[in-house]
């Protein structure tokens, strides 16, 4: 399964009416004609949309918004969704391959899928708070949901130095 098709599964409804994107050298550029709203680098839905996008794509020197009037985002914004993007792209991991563990609402790959789904908003208390729902059970079970929530707290570090080297005092 390919990495696009993975994080589409992993995140429903978010890229069924996504813009195309494409690889153009080492630029990412993105066809923002067919979005409602003109393209905004800063605003929420733009940045979920790029690191997205990136995270399918894999990493870019720049990323070009293009509905007409192109808008490039290099240098440090740039660099910075890279980084996200690499974080989402290796914190989801691939679905589990056996068929109880696949069919569980828990399977890490759900859980760090959740974890992504609203970004840049944060969503990883749901997902921990998914590991407390119930459970199949057993000791594959908890070694799972323990795995799953030292990813989460290593995603939520990771992210949260992230952003601090974003905010420039």
């Amino acid at each position: 399964m390919e990495l696009r098709d993975m994080l589409g599964a992993l995140l429903p409804g978010k890229d069924r009416n996504a813009p195309a994107a494409e690889m153009d050298g080492g630029t990412l550029v993105i066809d923002c004609r067919a979005c409602e709203e003109p393209p905004d680098p800063a605003s929420e839905r733009c940045i979920g949309c790029m690191v997205r996008r990136l995270a399918e794509s894999g990493p870019a020197s720049e990323v070009v918004l293009r509905n007409g009037n192109d808008l490039d985002v290099c240098g440090a914004s740039g660099r910075s969704l890279g980084e996200a993007a690499s974080l989402m792209r290796w914190s989801v991991p691939d679905p589990p391959s056996d068929r109880r563990c696949a069919g569980c609402s828990l399977s890490p790959d759900k859980v760090m899928g959740r974890a992504w789904e609203d970004f840049p908003r944060e969503s990883i208390g749901y997902a921990r708070d998914m590991l407390d729902w119930e459970c199949p059970g057993g000791d594959d079970c908890d070694r799972c949901r323990d795995s799953t929530r030292r990813s989460l707290d290593s995603l939520e570090s990771d992210l949260r130095e992230l952003s601090a080297r974003m905010v420039v005092p």
